[in-house]
């Protein structure tokens, strides 16, 4: 199954950890089909000023279940410094912030996990990098392009 996830953080050393992450990542979930060019964002959520974000999607090739990759990529988290998610809705910086966004055409709501990505249409600094390696993916729940999704933030 073709999985795609979101690389994020704000930190100094956010670069390294993604670095880091994606040996993680090809040695634990799959092989790395492609990948967007790292991107950088202002903080969005944020009650305070806060460094600026990067931004990085990964497409992976993986057997592996959703849950299965969902633990995983906790588990980097963890591994590469990150200390909790955000608490009450208030977002904390972070080094580095690993989503899932797409596993195929899978649509899934459960309490530990939503694909796609529930709030992927709302962040442009989500959809900016996807679109340089999915442009014509379409979303399964929006029956939209990943194209189109982006053009929305410029109307």
């Amino acid at each position: 199954m073709n999985l795609i996830i979101s690389l994020g953080g704000n930190k100094n050393d956010t670069l390294f950890s993604f670095n880091e992450a994606i040996k993680f990542l090809e040695k634990d979930i799959g092989n790395i089909l492609s990948q967007s060019k790292v991107h950088t964002s202002k903080a969005w959520g944020f009650k305070e000023k806060t460094n600026d974000f990067l931004n990085q999607i990964i497409e992976i090739k993986t057997e592996l279940s959703p849950l299965e990759i969902l633990k995983i990529t906790q588990e980097i988290e963890t591994k590469l410094g990150r200390k909790s998610k955000s608490i009450s809705a208030i977002y904390q910086d972070r080094v580095i912030d690993i989503d899932i966004l797409f596993y195929g055409n899978l649509i899934l709501k459960s309490p530990k996990l939503t694909i796609p990505h529930y709030l992927l249409h709302e962040r442009e600094f989500i959809l900016k990098p996807l679109s340089e390696i999915k442009p014509n993916f379409i979303h399964p729940v929006l029956n939209k392009t990943i194209k189109n999704l982006l053009l929305s933030f410029k109307e």
